[in-house]
């Protein structure tokens, strides 16, 4: 037996959040990851999620840690957090976003977040076009019910593109 992270601990709660989601029907699950690399001691978890009326369109919310999240849960010093690294990936597949969807991005988020714009041209795939959410802090255990705020958040943006 072993004394979870906070890592697991965040992981259990985004997980739960986003799969109520998928069973109540607002949101449909169509990709999970659960990556561990034993060379680096990087972890990271990630759903991938749609409207059900639009699979063009997906979020792919991302929590991972890595050796300094899990350093300094085991040796605790002044001004290091243990937690996690969470991040939201919108992405639309063959058509650009709109326009509305765009600003409201902004503001949906807020602020303190940063958000990364990506056009993606490929031969093999259709064209790709990708808002990259960066929440620029660590999540802690402090923060998990605003973990559960992230993932109705993520599910209304969904639902209003």
């Amino acid at each position: 037996m072993f004394d979870p992270t906070a890592y697991e601990n965040l992981k259990v709660v985004l997980q739960g959040a986003l799969y109520e989601l998928d069973l109540m029907g607002s949101l449909k699950i169509t990709r999970r990851e659960d990556i561990v690399d034993l060379a680096s001691l990087d972890r990271r978890f990630a759903l991938t999620l749609c409207n059900p009326d639009k699979a063009d369109l997906t979020a792919m919310v991302t929590l991972s840690a890595g050796i300094r999240e899990w350093n300094a849960e085991a040796y605790p010093e002044p001004g290091r957090e243990p937690g996690a690294i969470l991040g939201v990936v919108y992405q639309s597949e063959g058509s650009r976003f709109r326009q509305d969807f765009v600003s409201e991005l902004a503001e949906w988020w807020g602020p303190r977040r940063s958000i990364e714009w990506r056009e993606i041209s490929s031969t093999s795939v259709p064209f790709r076009h990708q808002a990259i959410i960066d929440f620029n802090r660590i999540i802690t255990e402090d923060m998990v019910d605003e973990l559960e705020e992230v993932a109705v958040h993520i599910g209304n943006s969904l639902l209003k593109i």
